[in-house]
C-alpha cells in the first residue's frame, strides 16, 4: 500500500477509536465502514477541489463568486465518475443541482447542464475543454467569466491553417475562370473556421450546413452578427450546387457559376474568417 493511502488509512482507524474511546462503545467493523462509505463521498469531493486547483489554476479563484461556482460545477461532475468508479455513493444529477443552488443561488445550472458536461468529460478526457465549457455556459446565462475561457490552441490552429489555405485556393479558382470552384472553396473556408473556433472551445462540430455552425456558436455566449449568418446561409448554397450536374435540367454547374457569384462567395468567407479570427484574439485575454 503507498504510504499515503497508510497514512489515511490509519487516520479513518484513529477516527473510529476516537469516536468509540468519547463514547464508551464498540462499533462493529460493518457499522464502521458503513458509515465510512457514507462519508466517503465527502471525502473524495475535497480531494478533488484541492487537485483540480492544481490541474487546472484558471478555475480556481475563491474571490470570485462566478469562479468557485465553475469550480465547483467541475468538481460535482468529476466526482459523480470517481464515485461509480469506487461503487460508493452518489447523488443524481438533480441532487447535485439542488445542492448548488442552495450553495449559490445565481445558479442557472440544471440537472440537463450537468449531465452534458459529463459527457463531455467522457468524450474527450481534457479538464480544460471541460472547464472551457462550463464558463460557456454561465458566459450563456449571463454570468461571464472574464480572462476565464479556456481554449484548445492547437486545434483552433490547424483548423484555422487548413481555412486559410482553402481561401487561398478559392482566390485561384477564380482567378482562372473556375468559378464554381471557387464558390465551393470559399463555403468549405467559412466552414473551416467555424468549426475550428467551435472544437477549440471543446464543442461538437459536425455537419455540412454552415449556418448551423455559425448559429451554434451563440450557445457560447458569442454574439454572432446578422451579417455572418447570413453570410454562412449564402455560403451554403453553393455546397452541393457547384458540383453536381443533376441539380440542373442540363449543362454542368461551371457552365451556370459566374464571376460575380464568385466575388460574393468570397466575399462572404472572408466576412466569417475575420469574424472568426476577432472572436479568437478576444478569447485569449489581454
Amino acid at each position: 500500500m503507498p504510504r499515503k493511502t497508510e497514512k489515511i488509512a490509519a487516520l479513518l482507524e484513529e477516527i473510529v477509536y476516537t469516536v468509540e474511546r468519547t463514547l464508551g462503545v464498540e462499533l462493529s467493523p460493518e457499522e464502521a465502514a458503513g458509515r465510512g462509505r457514507q462519508a466517503l463521498p465527502v471525502f473524495v469531493h475535497e480531494l478533488l477541489h484541492a487537485a483540480l486547483g492544481k490541474a487546472v489554476p484558471g478555475v480556481s479563484d475563491p474571490t470570485d463568486p462566478r469562479k468557485d461556482l465553475a469550480h465547483e460545477i467541475v468538481v460535482r461532475v468529476l466526482e459523480r465518475e470517481v464515485c461509480e468508479n469506487l461503487g460508493l455513493p452518489s447523488h443524481s444529477w438533480e441532487e447535485h443541482a439542488g445542492e448548488l443552488r442552495v450553495s449559490f443561488p445565481q445558479s442557472p445550472i440544471g440537472p440537463e447542464d450537468l449531465a452534458k458536461f459529463a459527457g463531455i468529460w467522457r468524450n474527450w478526457r481534457d479538464l480544460s475543454l471541460l472547464a472551457a465549457h462550463v464558463f460557456q455556459a454561465l458566459a450563456f446565462w449571463g454570468l461571464p467569466i472574464d480572462n476565464a475561457r479556456v481554449v484548445d490552441k492547437e486545434e483552433f490552429a490547424r483548423w484555422w491553417r487548413q481555412a486559410q489555405q482553402t481561401m487561398g485556393s478559392a482566390r485561384r479558382d477564380k482567378e482562372a475562370g473556375d468559378y464554381a470552384w471557387a464558390c465551393f472553396k470559399a463555403e468549405q473556408a467559412g466552414k473551416f473556421a467555424l468549426k475550428g473556433l467551435l472544437r477549440a472551445f471543446g464543442e461538437e462540430a459536425f455537419g455540412y450546413s454552415t449556418s448551423s455552425l455559425a448559429e451554434k456558436i451563440t450557445a457560447l455566449g458569442i454574439t454572432v452578427p446578422d451579417e455572418i449568418v447570413n453570410c454562412a446561409r449564402q455560403l451554403e448554397r453553393h455546397y452541393i450546387a457547384s458540383r453536381y450536374p443533376d441539380v440542373y435540367p442540363t449543362g454542368t454547374p461551371s457552365e451556370f457559376y459566374q464571376e460575380e457569384d464568385a466575388n460574393r462567395a468570397i466575399r462572404c468567407a472572408q466576412r466569417i474568417l475575420s469574424f472568426v479570427e476577432k472572436v479568437w484574439q478576444d478569447a485569449q485575454g489581454p
